[in-house]
């Protein structure tokens, strides 16, 4: 039991999530979007006006991941509960490494550190020479249950332009910060859905995702209730900036949601 580490070595190449964004919009009650509260009081104000400190990190489904590599280095990464025993991640926070650990609260701001027994990288992930990543998911597979609520997948409807998603990570608040390892939620806007991409774009009063996000969820809220329609990927550059974009997996392609469905049959898919 130990209180979750606030400097983690990062992984490098993919931008992640938390928010950079500005001030125009009041983004208060995000963390009721995966059930959590908001912290408040002055001690808890957030670093960056858009993003939002979630509290109540016991019920949390969002997780943090840390890919250990041969070499002895570790890198920073988040994922999402999708059964009792999976955690849904990007493929290049699995591919290569020696361990997977998986963090989850466990009361209050309290952490604990649950060695993934297995994992499983989307068999087509890859990196194209334009150093887009394609098919980036995988599956966290660990031999006890946790006790939070799996976030449903959605299979039938994507997100449309212009609609405002949630997005939740550990990572930091801004390119050349410090502070990852804190749980924070805020939303963004999808500028275009693609067969195998949804592009989110950070407007003014919004969030973006940084170092450490990667694998995160993309929630759309449908018959209210939060579904994961995407997983974090890369973005447009490492800034992490106002205007920046985000590429996030389509988890409705017919290629990823096969994947899924083979390898966590047991999650809820609506």
């Amino acid at each position: 039991m130990h209180s979750l580490m606030k400097r983690l070595s990062l992984l490098t190449c993919v931008v992640l999530l938390v928010s950079c964004g500005g001030d125009g919009e009041d983004l208060t009650g995000q963390c009721s979007a995966i059930g959590l509260t908001e912290k408040t009081g002055s001690e808890f104000a957030p670093k960056i006006t858009s993003g939002r400190v979630c509290t109540d990190v016991n019920k949390s489904p969002v997780l943090a991941i840390i890919k250990n590599m041969p070499d002895g280095s570790s890198g920073l990464c988040t994922g999402t509960l999708i059964t009792a025993t999976q955690v849904l991640t990007a493929a290049h926070c699995l591919s290569g490494a020696a361990s997977i650990d998986v963090i989850h609260g466990i009361s209050a701001d309290q952490y604990a550190r649950m060695r993934g027994s297995s994992w499983v990288v989307h068999p087509e992930f890859a990196q194209t020479p334009s150093g887009r990543l394609v098919n980036d998911i995988g599956v966290v597979n660990m031999v006890s249950p946790l006790s939070m609520t799996p976030i449903p997948i959605a299979a039938n409807s994507a997100p449309k332009n212009g609609e405002k998603v949630s997005i939740a990570g550990f990572g930091l608040t801004g390119g050349n910060a410090s502070d990852a390892g804190v749980l924070r939620i805020g939303a963004m806007v999808i500028a275009s859905v693609e067969p195998e991409l949804i592009i989110g774009v950070s407007q003014d009063g919004n969030s973006n995702t940084c170092f450490g996000d990667s694998g995160g969820p993309l929630l759309v809220q449908q018959n209210g209730q939060a579904k994961l329609a995407g997983t974090t990927s890369y973005g447009s550059s490492s800034s992490c900036a106002l205007g920046e974009s985000t590429a996030y997996m389509n988890l409705q392609s017919s290629k990823l949601m096969g994947f899924l469905r083979s390898t966590a049959p047991s999650a809820q898919y609506n």
